[in-house]
């Protein structure tokens, strides 16, 4: 996780690695792969780590598969995301930047 400022949010950015076996299969029977195979993950990191880049900032991130070597490397899929939270409280100069939250109870006029 790092501190970033994302188009002038200030926030954090947090890799997210996830592992679904033989695809999610939904309610109608159809089945998801969702992402590549832990296979094609260690062919493109040359292993079972490697830093890549994070698309919005550029900045290294750690990725390590080292939590699915017992899993089967064809039918275990990985999910590599990047997630951005912003900083809260927001500061009053960065107010405009995000709509009301549904959770908020209503301003009193």
């Amino acid at each position: 996780m790092s501190q970033y400022s994302f188009e002038g949010v200030p926030g954090k950015v947090t890799v997210i690695v996830t592992a679904s076996k033989n695809g999610v299969t939904f309610p109608d029977g159809s089945v998801h792969k969702d992402g590549l195979t832990l296979a094609d993950w260690h062919e493109r990191l040359g292993g079972d780590e490697a830093d890549l880049p994070n698309p919005a900032t550029g900045e290294k991130v750690h990725i390590s598969l080292k939590k699915w070597a017992n899993e089967d490397p064809k039918n275990t899929y990985i999910n590599v995301g990047f997630s951005f939270s912003p900083n809260r409280p927001v500061a009053p100069e960065h107010a405009h930047l995000f709509p009301a939250d549904v959770n908020d109870p209503p301003k009193k006029k």
